[in-house]
């Protein structure tokens, strides 16, 4: 029998395309996945105006990036309790695209929100200071 060989996407759109074929995202695991990041997404917009809250978020999601190769490894032995297919391999890509990502931009999100509240609150300080002069 002839071995059928597969061309290998060239561009980013190729690859995303061929990321997203690989991946069924109607696995339970896959879809509590994408249920934690708009979970830790929506908990950074309620509790925006809490800086302990956010802090305590922003520290935990980053804790997770720190460890994901770990958990990479765990999911690596354990993938047939999870999921269909072995989506982890040893570079740990799977993992960077659907955990390590995610986790960045909410964290992102997390200093974005930190400075506009800095500068809000640095704004009101000076208004304070030139009423005080006046």
């Amino acid at each position: 029998m002839p071995k059928v060989e597969f061309q290998k996407p060239e561009g980013f759109y190729e690859n995303v395309e061929a990321f997203l074929y690989a991946v069924d995202i109607t696995e339970p695991f896959i879809l509590a996945i994408f249920a934690s990041h708009l979970f830790f997404f929506l908990l950074i917009i309620l509790f925006r105006k809490n800086s302990r809250i956010i802090m305590f978020i922003f520290v935990f999601l980053l804790g997770l990036c720190y460890i994901l190769e770990t958990i990479n490894t765990y999911l690596n032995q354990n993938w047939q309790s999870l999921v269909k297919q072995n989506y982890f391999d040893k570079s740990g890509l799977f993992v960077c695209i659907m955990i390590g990502i995610p986790c960045l931009v909410n964290s992102c999100l997390i200093v974005v929100i930190s400075i506009c509240s800095t500068i809000s609150s640095l704004t009101e300080f000076v208004k304070l200071k030139k009423q005080k002069k006046e």
